[in-house]
């Protein structure tokens, strides 16, 4: 006979409470009994005062699972076969259970959860090391998994999970959203999908305590993640070499913009500024080249100052620390 519904809901509830004992996959369990607790705070319609229709139907399903095997009855005092007071799950038919409501066991599916962290693990960077381990431990102790990533509903999403984090942090350049979600998915809106639980790991595995302060963006944005990469806007006395050739700034008026693989790429050759000027804003950073000296390099950085900006800085710094330029 075909399972109702409302005896799947309550054979499902018996298989929560079940594996979300504490003694869970233990060697030694004690002598507790899963079971339901028929009152009137968990089942009010049970207990309803001028209707009893629910209540027949109730005690009629539960009987049927009893004659299954799954579950054993126990009744009020006095109101056999009228009142339940406990249904308790037969932990001997857990099987013949499970195969029943097409469900799998909890052992199982965190047995092949932990092959999949172990896969993504031995490529991870070491940033993500205390993530991985920490799912382990979880993992081999039939712990509760960790509330950010409650999202997380199958293997495949647990999969794309770790894809995702493995690749964002190894990127070595900014790079869309959109233009990343489709290199690894092949989709491009299943990072919108991802984005929450991926930050929920940064912020809590991989974050300094000053980082904690960032905001969401901030952070992908340090990691070279950024929903449109920008470009970095210069003017003023400057010269560097890309795989392409050499380019003289003066060249280019009233800026240049450099794209982010054209930062990772270019090596400075000349630097003849008296000052290094950084404007946070558009409108003073145009203002300041077309008003302020010449001989000043002017960079627009657009806020906050991410991996990208800082790197371009370095380049600067290094090359006047080299050459001795008083800038």
């Amino acid at each position: 006979m075909e399972l109702t519904e409302l005896q799947k809901r309550e054979m499902s509830k018996l298989l929560d409470k079940y594996e979300s004992r504490r003694d869970y996959g233990k060697i030694q369990v004690n002598n507790r009994r899963t079971m339901l607790r028929i009152n009137a705070r968990n089942y009010p319609d049970y207990f309803h005062i001028s209707d009893a229709s629910f209540r027949r139907r109730f005690n009629m399903e539960m009987r049927e699972l009893e004659r299954r095997g799954w579950v054993k009855l126990e009744w009020e005092e006095f109101e056999r076969n009228q009142t339940l007071k406990r249904v308790i799950l037969n932990t001997e038919e857990l099987p013949s259970i499970y195969r029943e409501l097409g469900r799998e066991a909890k052992r199982d599916r965190y047995h092949r959860l932990q092959e999949l962290v172990l896969q993504w693990q031995e490529s991870a960077p070491e940033a993500l090391q205390p993530f991985y381990r920490d799912l382990l431990e979880r993992l081999s102790a039939y712990e509760t998994l960790p509330p950010g990533l409650n999202s997380l509903k199958g293997l495949e999403d647990w999969s794309q999970l770790f894809r995702a984090l493995n690749a964002l942090l190894e990127l070595k350049q900014e790079v869309p959203k959109r233009r990343f979600s489709v290199k690894l998915f092949g989709d491009s809106k299943r990072w919108d999908q991802l984005e929450k639980p991926v930050l929920w790991v940064l912020r809590n595995y991989c974050l300094s305590p000053e980082d904690q302060e960032l905001e969401d963006e901030e952070i992908f944005s340090e990691l070279g993640l950024l929903d449109n990469p920008g470009h970095i806007n210069i003017a003023g006395p400057l010269q560097f070499r890309t795989p392409r050739g050499e380019i003289n700034l003066f060249s280019f008026y009233p800026d240049l913009g450099l794209a982010p693989q054209m930062v990772e790429d270019l090596e400075i050759t000349g630097l003849e500024a008296k000052a290094v000027v950084t404007v946070e804003n558009l409108t003073s950073f145009y203002h300041y080249v077309d008003e302020g000296p010449a001989d000043h390099l002017v960079i627009y950085l657009g806020g906050y100052h991410n991996r990208q900006r800082r790197q371009f800085l370095r380049k600067i710094y290094d090359f006047a620390c080299r050459y001795r330029r008083g800038i």
